[in-house]
């Protein structure tokens, strides 16, 4: 089960509000019934909320499994929107997100008899090195597709050539647990959500043109209520044969009517310009 915090006596307000965030989270993320936690003993849970990152270099099978542990926890969470900030006043949180936003993030994750995860700042990294997870920054600034072999922004590249997350053994016992946040420290694209969420988007979007043919299909062929022809609709009346077609005139006032909601757009967009710009005219100190 999730641990509870209790208020604590002293420490002054800015402890008092930290722990009753922290409440509102604990009530808000029901660590026991995740999967990957249901699933785990205590024993087990105590290795994954350790600082494993040595064994990177003595055991690397037990360290891949800890990384995949806990990315298909991050990325449960992040799915259900549970990470939302405590004081964000948005009620649509980051799905595709993950904001490690430092140490906070561990203290999210408080657990009954194991205390708080030490490797978070580990598994940031590595996930980030191995491309998947993705520094938003580079992800929305990037020209190259994130597929591309030779995708490698300066933030992921730092971890690896500017300024190591471990050190020569692949540890992190030389550096501090704060320095391991701040090296890792901001927000991050999860591409396994991502590239679900853009197969759901696309999914819908052939579901509505396909919806659309059907339509079209019945209202012309069962009901005679339109005629089709070269991406042109007409709207007929059933008992009037003689309007069953696209003729040239049709498609030219068809054309006309484009033209001209073009020019008017055109025509709006001068408008607002000029009045902008009379405005400005009117306000200024030299007018």
């Amino acid at each position: 089960m999730v641990e509870k915090s209790t208020p604590r006596r002293g420490g002054g307000a800015g402890a008092a509000a930290s722990e009753s965030a922290h409440d509102r989270i604990y009530a808000h993320v029901a660590l026991s019934i995740l999967p990957t936690y249901a699933s785990s003993s205590a024993s087990r849970l105590k290795t994954l909320y350790s600082d494993f990152s040595r064994q990177k270099q003595s055991n690397p099978t037990s360290y891949a499994s800890n990384i995949e542990w806990w990315r298909r926890t991050l990325e449960v969470i992040v799915l259900k929107g549970w990470l939302a900030e405590s004081d964000s006043k948005s009620t649509h949180p980051d799905r595709l997100v993950l904001r490690a936003s430092g140490s906070t993030l561990a203290d999210n994750f408080r657990y009954e008899g194991v205390g708080k995860p030490l490797g978070l700042p580990t598994v940031v990294a590595e996930l980030c090195t191995s491309r998947t997870y993705f520094p938003l920054s580079d992800f929305l600034n990037s020209t190259k597709s994130i597929y591309d072999p030779g995708w490698l922004p300066y933030r992921i590249a730092s971890y690896v050539v500017g300024k190591p997350l471990c050190s020569d053994d692949g540890a992190l016992g030389n550096i501090s647990y704060s320095e391991q946040w701040k090296r890792v420290k901001g927000d991050y694209v999860l591409l396994s959500l991502l590239e679900r969420a853009a197969d759901n988007v696309l999914l819908r979007q052939r579901s509505k043109e396909l919806d659309i043919r059907v339509l079209l299909r019945y209202l012309e062929r069962d009901k005679k209520s339109l005629v089709t022809q070269g991406g042109v609709i007409k709207f007929i009346e059933p008992d009037l044969a003689e309007q069953a077609e696209i003729t040239a005139v049709d498609a030219g006032v068809l054309e006309l009517k484009a033209a001209v909601d073009k020019l008017q757009a055109q025509v709006d967009s001068i408008q607002s310009k000029i009045s902008q710009l009379s405005l400005q005219l009117q306000t200024s100190p030299c007018f």
